[in-house]
């Protein structure tokens, strides 16, 4: 149930069971969630419901996961629930703390929005997005003796379950599949992953915000870095093919990386 609580889970009926769960057990009320009522991005299980006649919910946003995570803490931290998504609120500013040291980002120079699902988002310069993931596959560069632990057990729970990160057969779930790898994704073509036994963390952003290239690009630094890890690449390109099909099932073209990573 710990992994549930990041976004940004597809919204399978899987994820749903474990949100129902914890909400539940945590007595967390639907109506507090900030969020307007949707359906899944997973898109079978949105067809079931709306073949079922499945009214659209707060708990089938992508996001959820994060916003009990920020409702618990908000509870434990004796703020005000209903606030969890403000900026101002206990949560969000000891995010702001936790972001900054796992970084290694000045927190004065963290900024801040409004997120797509409508709580406090956080920016930081790719390179310490990097950092950030660097620590979470290799916790032990972490100085902090609070944060150390607790990125532990998440990078290994995303090691164990990793379907619960994205959903089934997704990128994450390939790469998360993989021991030596904690990867997740983000809004608008973000794609980070860490690596444990070359000590790397990766980032990088699809600039037209496309989710299309991100599995073609991974694939290409996993090669050029010479991951001696074969079955992961071999697992990325059978589930994500280069090929272009069109409306008839023809090949019709072909993607390709044009870039090369330069050592520095």
């Amino acid at each position: 149930s710990s992994l549930i609580c990041q976004p940004t889970q597809r919204g399978e009926f899987a994820h749903i069971d474990v949100i129902n769960s914890i909400m539940k057990k945590a007595g967390i009320r639907e109506e507090i969630l900030i969020m307007l009522p949707t359906y899944p991005l997973d898109q079978p299980t949105k067809e079931e419901m709306l073949r079922k006649n499945m009214p659209p919910r707060k708990i089938y946003h992508n996001c959820i996961g994060k916003h009990i995570a920020c409702i618990l803490m908000q509870r434990e931290l004796r703020g005000r629930e209903e606030d969890y998504w403000k900026l101002e609120s206990p949560v969000q500013q000891l995010i702001i703390d936790y972001l900054s040291k796992i970084s290694d980002y000045p927190r004065e120079k963290i900024k801040t929005a409004t997120d797509g699902c409508g709580v406090t988002v956080f920016a930081v310069p790719a390179q310490y997005v990097a950092n950030t993931f660097l620590h979470l596959a290799c916790p032990e560069l972490i100085e902090d003796d609070y944060i150390r632990p607790a990125a532990e057990r998440i990078s290994s729970l995303m090691n164990l379950y990793p379907r619960m990160i994205s959903g089934t057969n997704a990128i994450c779930t390939l790469l998360n599949d993989d021991a030596n790898i904690v990867a997740k994704g983000g809004a608008l073509g973000v794609y980070c992953f860490g690596m444990r036994k070359e000590q790397l963390g990766i980032a990088f952003k699809v600039m037209d915000g496309s989710y299309d290239e991100l599995p073609l690009i991974t694939t290409t630094i996993l090669k050029q870095i010479r991951y001696d890890k074969p079955k992961t690449i071999e697992k990325l390109m059978s589930r994500f093919p280069a090929i272009i099909k069109n409306d008839n099932n023809r090949n019709v073209g072909e993607y390709e990386a044009e870039f090369k990573i330069k050592e520095v």
